[in-house]
């Protein structure tokens, strides 16, 4: 029982991590609608590239992260008393986060903005808009 709790837990706490990055990156970029875009470069740093298309000017920010994750393994054995029998056991396994924000601009406003990605991968840029966005 006491497992259980601390794996709710941690998942909540995962989950609540996810959620205020996404509000983050959500109000941070709605927020830069219609500003200048070096509030944006100001916010996220200097674009990973920038191209024209259609007549605006596109930037875009890209984050790559690499780490591992416990990749579990479980097996489940039947004795022959037919009681069940639980092995835990597992690996750490590289693993890649990533996130791409997009914004575009015409006339030196922001006028669009998406992004996509994992949590992990959008985090660098959640916690620059966050710390944008109490600065203004």
């Amino acid at each position: 029982m006491k497992w259980t709790f601390l794996a709710v837990l941690a998942l909540a706490g995962c989950a609540n991590n996810l959620a205020n990055e996404k509000a983050a990156m959500d109000g941070g970029l709605h927020r830069l609608m219609g500003q200048d875009i070096h509030a944006a470069i100001d916010a996220l740093g200097y674009p990973t590239s920038q191209a024209e298309i259609a007549g605006d000017t596109v930037y875009d920010w890209y984050s790559l992260q690499n780490g591992t994750v416990y990749a579990p393994n479980n097996s489940y054995q039947v004795g022959a008393s037919g009681a069940l029998r639980t092995t835990y056991s597992g690996a750490y396994v590289p693993a890649q986060w990533t996130c791409k924000v997009r914004l575009a601009e015409r006339g030196g406003r922001v006028i669009h903005y998406e992004y996509n990605g994992d949590g992990r991968g959008c985090a660098l840029f959640a916690g620059r808009l966050s710390a944008w966005m109490r600065r203004g």
